[in-house]
């Protein structure tokens, strides 16, 4: 195996699991944040809102894509079903863990369920195999490309992201506690 053989198949292999390891270290933040706020014994509801319904139609489309493959019908068909099944565990694990992390706005809420998780789990896996393909010669369509920089923007922008609507539900609880502890015969 000659050097830029090998440096090739180590650049591969880089490129598909750094993305994992990135995504698990992101997305940790969040968890850590609703583990938190249970162990501080806050009132843990979890919040259902109508961005939440956007994000799932967006989960939900995106193992049809596995449509645009010529692999054949039953490989399709259990592709989509796999993804699908996938995409509504995801979907509903992050939408339980954000509402215990105390996020609420609109904003931060859609930026989390339609550009972050969407870009964690298959963005991450996405951006490792066309990069791969890309280092061993293979020409990707418009298409691809479109999707491997709304993956890589969505990899770069989710620390960011995190931090802020990590920012935004703790200004949400303070702003709260503010209200509660407000005198009554003060003026």
């Amino acid at each position: 195996m000659s050097f830029g053989t090998m440096l090739g198949v180590l650049l591969t292999f880089g490129l598909v699991v750094a993305p994992f390891i990135y995504a698990i270290l992101i997305l940790k933040r969040l968890d850590a944040a609703a583990k938190k706020r249970k162990q501080v014994g806050r009132k843990l509801e979890s919040r259902f809102m109508l961005v939440d319904i956007m994000s799932l139609i967006f989960m939900v489309g995106i193992p049809f894509k596995i449509l645009d493959f010529d692999i054949g019908f039953e490989v399709s068909t259990i592709l989509i079903v796999a993804s699908l099944c996938a995409a509504l565990a995801v979907w509903s694990i992050t939408i339980k863990t954000i509402s215990m992390a105390g996020i609420s706005t609109f904003g931060w809420r859609a930026l989390v369920s339609m550009v972050l998780i969407p870009t964690m789990y298959f963005g991450c896996f996405y951006f490792g195999i066309v990069s791969a393909g890309l280092i061993w010669g293979e020409e990707i369509s418009a298409e691809a490309t479109v999707w491997l920089v709304f993956s890589l923007f969505g990899m770069v922008a989710s620390p960011w992201i995190v931090r802020g609507s990590l920012h935004s539900a703790s200004s949400l609880v303070k702003a709260n506690t503010e209200q509660e502890n407000v005198d009554p015969l003060a003026d």
